[in-house]
């Protein structure tokens, strides 16, 4: 690959909500990085041939089939969203084009563009439950060759990836925390489809206290909308903007030309977050033997508002990472950082 763009380190999250990456700049000093929800929205014929076409996203192929992905897919979507979930989405075509997708937008975000990258180290995630049945699968696929639109909007180019590796997502959350190597830590991952548990005492998982289990802010979100109409809940367009007014603490938020106060989606929504804090407490056993505990992923501040209200004597010790949606796929950069032996802010 004669003139690649060579890129030492890199990271690739796939969710069953929203697709992150991260790697360095072109001008190898700072570090970008990106999302967009996991939709992989199936291409029929000729339909959306042009990268440019639509925006922001691609049209990639996988197999015989095409998809269009990227950070404008909500706006091309169906009028019901598309839910993954469960162990096999790893193995579907729609997680190989949400991959595609984030190799074209890294692409896209370099100055270098319309010419064959070289990859040397790319990090990618799975949660508890996957990573045994899919780690190496996962690794064979990512490692090699893969085509993607030329982010230029004419042809093809290719993206060699020589080192791939698996990583836990919580382990990616507890990296990018930092400072946790002499501490009992307790990883909450909030996700999309799932929520990860991870303990660990000075940097060692403790797998006794660690599982995953499918409850995440899908949930809560659907909980929050089922009273007022069960229709919501497929509706993409919709759950973006409870999610949206749930976080930001607004009075009210207009659904269906009506204006719905916030605080009646929170006590709906509470159902499901209980669920959820009450399955977190059975796996980790004991909250009273922490040093700290770590919540990240989309749901993180739902979950944190529940936890504290019910755990009072637990709220100095609980944080939100650094930048709770990020935060896995930074940790996966991290790493892949380090083995390349990299200093991390040159990276």
């Amino acid at each position: 690959m004669q003139n690649a763009v060579v890129i030492q380190a890199a990271a690739v999250d796939v969710g069953y909500g929203c697709t992150k990456w991260m790697l360095p700049a072109a001008d190898g000093k700072t570090i970008q990085r990106g999302i967009f929800r996991s939709m992989a929205i199936p291409v029929a014929g000729s339909q959306g041939g042009d990268t440019a076409d639509k925006g922001e996203g691609t049209t990639v192929q996988v197999n015989t089939s095409r998809f269009y992905v990227g950070p404008d897919v909500v706006k091309q979507a169906d009028a019901m969203a598309v839910r993954n979930s469960g162990s096999g989405f790893v193995l579907s075509e729609a997680y190989r084009a949400l991959f595609l997708g984030a190799l074209y937008q890294m692409l896209a975000t370099r100055k270098q563009l319309g010419r064959d990258a070289v990859i040397k180290q790319l990090n990618v995630g799975l949660p508890l439950t996957t990573f045994v049945d899919h780690c190496d699968e996962l690794e064979a696929f990512t490692a090699g060759t893969h085509r993607i639109p030329n982010p230029k909007g004419e042809g093809e180019v290719a993206v060699r990836i020589e080192s791939a590796t698996a990583m836990l997502q919580p382990v990616g959350v507890m990296l990018a925390a930092g400072d946790m190597d002499t501490r009992q830590v307790l990883i909450i991952d909030v996700g999309t489809g799932t929520t990860d548990v991870l303990t660990s005492a000075e940097g060692v998982p403790n797998f006794n206290r660690s599982s995953s289990y499918e409850i995440g802010l899908n949930n809560f979100l659907r909980a929050a909308v089922e009273p007022i109409e069960r229709r919501w809940v497929d509706s993409a367009h919709v759950m973006s903007k409870v999610d949206e007014a749930l976080r930001s603490g607004a009075k009210t938020v207009e659904l269906g030309g009506k204006q719905i106060e916030v605080a009646d989606l929170y006590l709906s929504a509470k159902t499901a977050l209980d669920r959820c804090v009450d399955k977190m407490v059975q796996i980790a056993g004991s909250l009273v033997d922490l040093d700290r505990v770590v919540l990240a992923g989309g749901g993180a501040e739902l979950f944190q508002r529940v936890l504290v209200q019910r755990y009072p004597d637990c709220s100095a010790i609980v944080m939100k990472g650094k930048d709770s949606v990020y935060d896995a796929v930074t940790g996966f950069y991290m790493a892949a950082v380090d083995a390349q032996g990299l200093n991390q802010e040159a990276a």
